[in-house]
């Protein structure tokens, strides 16, 4: 019984050294040069194809692109395309390229939650490379409007696309593809730039969800407890 409980021992740590070895070099595979892990290849790593165009077979698809910490997703509703947040300025060929190999040359609908530059800093990208029908922002006072080159190249673009802007109003509702899109926040101008992005409720038949963004998890709640329904 000794002999076979040496044993086993040797063969659990074989298998843990193989396995810390396996991990190391994933680890080192999956990592891009900036230090992000690269999700495509983690999943080519484990046999997982891309479901990105299977996914626009049905009439609702919701996609978050890979733009590092922020927000870049991409929905689409019959037809018709969303986009909310663009990533950093970075990010902008990887948004881009995403679209136009899923066929969007229109976006209907595009938003700015907010004003950080890891959120719209490729928003004036996208506003220069696609036609834009709607753009949303957020309506903040001259005190609290950034001066940063993210800010400012965004709403050059606007100029230059003829986009005009629209801040929307809590409890707005209007509908795109067949989809409700109502209006939940921010509930009032806040000191805090995350605190004043736009907070979405999109509902298709059965299922709704919300898109909250970097919105702080008291004012989640908040929005939450006005209609979420």
């Amino acid at each position: 019984m000794r002999s076979m409980t040496g044993m086993a021992k040797k063969r659990l740590m074989a298998l843990a050294a193989v396995l810390l070895l396996v991990t190391a070099a994933a680890v080192v595979s999956f990592q891009a040069i900036d230090g992000i892990p690269n999700w495509k290849r983690i999943y080519q790593f484990f046999g997982v194809t891309d479901v990105s165009r299977e996914a626009d077979a049905y009439d609702l698809s919701v996609h978050f692109i890979d733009v590092g910490k922020a927000d870049g997703i991409y929905i689409r509703c019959n037809g018709k395309h969303i986009l909310i947040d663009s990533g950093d300025v970075e990010y902008s060929g990887t948004v881009m390229n995403y679209l136009k190999r899923l066929g969007v040359e229109v976006l209907d609908l595009v938003v700015a939650t907010h004003f950080d530059r890891d959120h719209i800093g490729g928003m004036a990208n996208t506003l220069m490379e696609f036609e834009v029908k709607r753009f949303l922002m957020p309506e903040l006072p001259e005190e609290l409007v950034p001066d940063s080159a993210a800010y400012e190249t965004m709403i050059y673009a606007l100029g230059t696309r003829r986009v005009p802007a629209e801040s929307p109003d809590i409890g707005d509702r209007f509908s795109l593809g067949g989809m409700e899109i109502r209006v939940l926040g921010p509930q009032r101008v806040y000191d805090d730039m995350n605190d004043n992005s736009i907070l979405l409720k999109m509902t298709y038949g059965e299922i709704a969800f919300c898109l909250w963004e970097t919105l702080k998890k008291t004012r989640r709640r908040i929005c939450w407890s006005r209609d979420m329904t």
